[in-house]
């Protein structure tokens, strides 16, 4: 209703009527119909490394194992009271763990915290003996 009152508005000489020059083309239709993609699946590969840097890899590994074999010798030691022996591990220990990147210091650090600590409580029952 409100266009015809807008067309009622303009006179009727200003409304072109002609027919378009050229034919207009019919408007395609959208497809509706969703295709889909067949994605093959390619694993990940890893790239393989030099033989020196599998090596370098696995160094830190050997040495947090080499860590705990020592504290379980310096605790066979504390022990046993030989308590010089366990104060040489437990350097070898301390010189070792500063050399670790910090996820293998994470890994090992209990440990040497409790052996510390049984270190210490067997020196001071040995003063107490002693004194």
């Amino acid at each position: 209703m409100a266009v015809s009152l807008f067309f009622n508005r303009i006179p009727k000489r200003d409304i072109d009527i002609t027919p378009p020059a050229h034919p207009i083309a019919p408007v395609k239709e959208e497809s509706t119909h969703v295709t889909t993609l067949k994605i093959k699946h390619v694993p990940k590969q890893t790239p393989s490394l030099p033989e020196e840097q599998k090596i370098v890899k696995a160094q830190p590994i050997q040495k947090v194992d080499d860590i705990k074999r020592k504290v379980e010798q310096a605790r066979a030691e504390l022990t046993s009271f030989q308590l010089e022996r366990a104060k040489e591990l437990y350097a070898d220990i301390i010189a070792q763990y500063d050399q670790l990147n910090d996820n293998n210091k994470g890994a090992v650090y209990g440990i040497i915290r409790d052996l510390y600590d049984e270190r210490k409580h067997a020196e001071q029952l040995t003063l107490k003996t002693e004194a």
